[in-house]
């Protein structure tokens, strides 16, 4: 085995460094920011001519989970009962996820699998290679441990407020990578993109629109970071007034960022939160009668802006043509074929294997689903959709609910999901695990209940 450094690793870990002293040691939180530096290593592992990239999140969150669970420092909180049935439902499927990677390779061997490391249609046969997505796993578990039970109210919400942070960032990259290619700009694409684990792909064009990654491995992997942190700010200025005019620059920044993804499960999930906050805005009925007629008040200006810009012709071919482009057809791109056929030859392989898997991290198809049936079959997909339904099942009364931080959780789970269902592959990304854990922690009562989600301060419910 040899271990190598990357480009990036002085200049990402030095960012890390300064990000953990303002963090006064709660690195969660770091590891939430640095979670946008999916497309950069800091340290590339290489064994038997196979060579895995660890990007700078991980590094850093074995040291916070070091931290956690060893120093002395550490402080359990107690959970509800509720939320120590969702953390079971969610061992057993981590468990079955695991044995299956040594079991059902062998039970099925030989049967057709389609991964993108080995390709498609290939025979199946127990490999080291394919443990790499069980270490992402396992440790992604431990992090939810450490939310649910070692984690306080504060540092759980600078870790919600961070990961925006950090999304912004790639944001604000992401811009500049757009601008940079339109006025021929130098773009630093050896220091952001050096992990060898993954193809990583440049920005280009689709039909005159040029599309970028920021400093993710390809779009809708950026599109994923961005939704999911433009549901976090959204849902923060729904439900709690503080901080209004930034939180909306921010909004405004990462919308602008996923408009340049042109993703197609980016811009459903930018309808989604649309219709979502409108729903919890218009019927979030809170304040005085005038609190009330100013909601409606707020939107005018909004309305005056979209209507003005479908005036213009240039302005409304345009997004015309983006609409068509990125959704509309969609259907009748090369990726959406290939991603379709990857799907479907997950769903052929969870067929040979009785329902099954072939082993946790053996297949990759487009979406979650798919692949979760071809590496764990039914029995996983029942697990971990019980332990989604524990978590979600507040959602159904989203404009009722009465923490705020709640509130914010459910409608960034919900969006995160969302993604999953429609093309994310795997659950293995930080902030889906930091959901689920607050999710599981606010789904029952608590000994200490978070009323506001603020920036410099947390205010308790007595």
């Amino acid at each position: 085995m040899h271990l190598s450094f990357t480009l990036s690793t002085i200049p990402l870990l030095g960012l890390a460094a300064c990000l953990s002293y303002r963090a006064k040691g709660q690195l969660i939180s770091v590891v939430m920011f640095m979670s946008i530096f999916q497309a950069a290593s800091v340290l590339n592992i290489s064994a038997g001519g196979a060579e895995v990239g660890i990007a700078p999140a991980y590094v850093i969150l074995l040291i916070a989970l070091v931290n956690k669970f060893v120093t002395r420092a550490s402080k359990t909180v107690k959970t509800s009962p509720r939320t120590g049935r969702a953390t079971l439902i969610l061992a057993c499927f981590v468990l079955y996820a695991t044995l299956s990677a040594f079991i059902n390779p062998f039970v099925f061997s030989g049967i057709l699998i389609t991964n993108s490391k080995v390709g498609a249609g290939v025979p199946l046969e127990w490999g080291p290679g394919y443990l790499s997505q069980l270490f992402y796993l396992l440790i992604s578990f431990a992090l939810y441990i450490a939310v649910t039970s070692r984690t306080s109210p504060a540092e759980l919400i600078k870790s919600l407020d961070w990961y925006v942070k950090g999304v912004s960032l790639a944001s604000i990259i992401g811009i500049y990578q757009y601008l940079a290619a339109k006025a021929g700009l130098p773009f630093p694409s050896n220091l952001l993109y050096t992990n060898p684990s993954y193809v990583i792909y440049n920005a280009y064009d689709i039909n005159g629109f040029l599309r970028t990654n920021s400093t993710f491995t390809e779009a809708s992997v950026a599109a994923f970071s961005l939704s999911v942190a433009l549901a976090l700010v959204v849902a923060k200025m729904l439900y709690n007034m503080r901080g209004v005019g930034v939180s909306a620059l921010r909004a405004l920044l990462i919308a602008l960022a996923l408009l340049l993804t042109l993703s197609a499960t980016g811009y459903m999930c930018l309808i989604f939160v649309g219709i979502i906050s409108g729903f919890v805005y218009i019927f979030r009925w809170r304040g005085t009668a005038s609190f009330k007629a100013a909601k409606f008040v707020l939107v005018i200006p909004l309305g005056i802006l979209l209507l003005i810009l479908l005036t213009i012709p240039a302005m409304r071919q345009t997004a015309t043509n983006l609409i068509h482009t990125v959704l509309i057809d969609k259907t009748e791109s090369f990726s959406y074929q290939a991603r379709t056929q990857m799907n479907e030859d997950a769903l052929q392989t969870a067929a040979d294997t009785a329902w099954m898997g072939a082993g946790w991290g053996i297949c990759r198809a487009s979406s979650f689903i798919p692949t979760a049936l071809a590496n764990v079959g039914v029995p996983g997909i029942l697990l971990l959709g019980i332990f989604c339904a524990m978590v979600l099942h507040p959602i159904r009364k989203l404009h009722k609910v009465r923490l705020p931080l709640q509130g914010v959780v459910l409608f960034a789970l919900s969006t995160a999901l969302l993604n999953l269902v429609v093309a994310l592959p795997d659950i293995v990304h930080p902030v889906i695990w930091l959901l689920f854990a607050a999710g599981a922690r606010l789904s029952g009562s608590q000994p200490v209940n978070v009323l506001a989600y603020t920036d410099r301060e947390v205010v308790y419910l007595s």
